[in-house]
């Protein structure tokens, strides 16, 4: 049975997230003598009360984004929340995204290029706070797109890991979105098996504004910047207040 929390902020509903899935991170912040900022970025965010519930499995849905927290036993984790905390965005520990391409199967641009993995092993242990976008067919769409992608990198290798791009974006925060045509010239380049490397939250960015755009919808009325610029911390700044999305809940580590 789904739980359901009620009037809760979007920051008290992060601790109580982090508390769960990344225990020693939530005792960090919590030992700061500073109180809890209300702030994303350089932006401020005034909390909003919101009704979210706990998930499972069973309750998410292809084309979900799944934003997840920091692992501390990951030291790449850690070299990314440490770099995003620097450069100040206040969703730091927020680390990773995916695409969900059905109810237990995430896809991810990860270290071993873009992947399917299912939540109910990998990274059982930590958190995902979830965002469904408010339109069912273009959900469906980005997890059938993720899904050609993925077929199309197990035989080429056409989605590695884009290390080299992922700590840059966390320093250069602006950019336009890329143009249909010059979209379009990245979906043909990895249908053709050429390598286009992305990391993960450049791939969930990229994905849903292609998709958008074959449905006759601009890219920046769903993420309104370079899907370059966009590191996992952004990301969960970008969804927050978005209004093509909705943050439907989150799921507790262990407990997927």
């Amino acid at each position: 049975m789904m739980k359901t929390i009620t009037k809760l902020t979007v920051i008290s509903l992060f601790t109580m997230y982090l508390v769960s899935s990344c225990k020693k991170g939530a005792e960090e912040q919590n030992n700061t003598s500073s109180p809890p900022s209300n702030t994303v970025s350089s932006h401020t965010v005034k909390p909003i009360a919101i009704e979210l519930s706990q998930l499972y499995c069973k309750d998410l849905q292809p084309g979900d984004i799944m934003l997840k927290c920091v692992d501390e036993t990951n030291s790449f984790n850690k070299k990314i929340k440490w770099t995003q905390k620097i450069a100040k965005y206040n969703n730091y520990r927020i680390i990773h995204a995916g695409i969900m391409k059905n109810s237990e199967i995430i896809i991810e641009a990860a270290g071993t290029g873009l992947s399917e993995r299912s939540i109910l092993e990998k990274n059982a242990h930590v958190g995902y706070i979830v965002y469904r976008a408010n339109n069912a067919e273009m959900a469906k769409g980005v997890a059938a797109t993720a899904e050609l992608f993925h077929a199309i990198h197990m035989q080429h290798n056409s989605i590695q890991y884009n290390k080299k791009g992922l700590f840059p974006s966390v320093i250069f925060k602006s950019g336009k979105p890329k143009s249909p045509e010059e979209m379009d010239k990245v979906y043909e380049k990895i249908i053709a098996g050429k390598n286009n490397p992305m990391f993960c939250s450049q791939f969930v960015v990229y994905v849903y504004q292609w998709v958008s755009t074959q449905m006759g919808i601009p890219a920046k009325e769903i993420f309104n910047i370079n899907d370059k610029r966009v590191p996992p911390a952004k990301l969960a700044e970008i969804l927050q207040g978005n209004k093509s999305f909705t943050e439907v809940g989150y799921l507790i580590g262990n407990e997927h």
